[in-house]
């Protein structure tokens, strides 16, 4: 297959066939006030010491700045003003290991629930102890393996925060404290429905293994996949295998696949020049 055509583009979402869209386009775009006046260099000067008499426009570079900071703060609204009738969930994977993963889970996780002031669960769905709980903040006494073991028992946003590691983003991480059970499928769809009656939003950092039953479980209760890869072949024909490999599971598994966001990072490692030129 063409790793181009997974890494390049993201195919458009269906409506018909789309389990929904995550950022509807409910921006509430404020209208201008008015032609834009410089506020810096030497024309914001100008403006300043005549009192605005002239209203000089902003150079490029300024304008090139205040179009940048509209269109962050545009989707920011659109982040902090989506609303569902239920809790939504993003799962990040790839086959590959060491391609950003769990970094990209803590990230996103964090950028949503800083936009959003919380309500957003960052959670480990790797088959054994992940790096999830290394990566974020805080040592809290309790994780994942004991919310699989106890979740029957929680019925409250106070008994399950004792399972959580807040995070200065104001999301919260349900990871690995110590040793525990291998994940099943049940475990993650039982602990994700949990998750779902307190957060608005649960992003999953999962593992390598795409056919293995946490996995699939996982499958099941998102809504949208997202994919990080570096610019190394390995790392994008990782991401293409997985691809394929939900299509052919078919029905939602395929329609992810269909409408995966594909991430490039880098991490100063050497890179594949044919890569990168994609």
């Amino acid at each position: 297959p063409d790793p181009q055509r997974y890494v390049m583009r993201t195919p458009r979402a269906d409506a018909a066939t789309s389990a929904l869209t995550l950022f509807p386009e409910q921006t509430g775009h404020r209208p201008s006030r008015g032609p834009a006046i410089a506020r810096t260099g030497f024309r914001g000067f100008m403006n300043t010491v005549t009192g605005g008499v002239f209203k000089i426009g902003p150079g490029a570079e300024e304008a090139a700045a205040n179009a940048e900071v509209a269109r962050r703060e545009g989707d920011e609204r659109i982040i902090r003003q989506a609303t569902w009738s239920r809790a939504v969930s993003v799962l990040v994977a790839n086959r590959k290991g060491g391609v950003g993963k769990t970094p990209t889970s803590l990230i996103l996780g964090g950028v949503l629930g800083s936009i959003r002031g919380g309500s957003v669960a960052v959670v480990e769905v790797t088959d054994d102890p992940g790096a999830l709980g290394y990566r974020a903040e805080g040592q809290p006494q309790r994780g994942l393996g004991e919310l699989v073991r106890d979740r029957d028992e929680i019925h409250s946003a106070g008994q399950l925060a004792g399972y959580t590691a807040p995070q200065t983003s104001f999301a919260s991480v349900v990871a690995s404290v110590g040793p525990r059970r291998e994940l099943t499928g049940e475990d993650v769809i039982g602990v994700s429905r949990l998750i779902d009656e307190y957060y608005a939003m649960r992003v999953m950092d999962s593992g390598n293994q795409p056919s293995s039953s946490a996995f699939r479980g996982a499958i099941e209760v998102t809504d949208v996949l997202v994919v990080p890869v570096l610019n190394a072949g390995d790392a994008v024909l990782e991401a293409v295998a997985l691809l394929d490999f939900l299509r052919e599971l078919g029905g939602h598994a395929a329609m992810l696949a269909d409408n995966a966001v594909i991430i490039r990072l880098h991490d100063g490692r050497p890179e594949d020049p044919a890569v990168v030129a994609r």
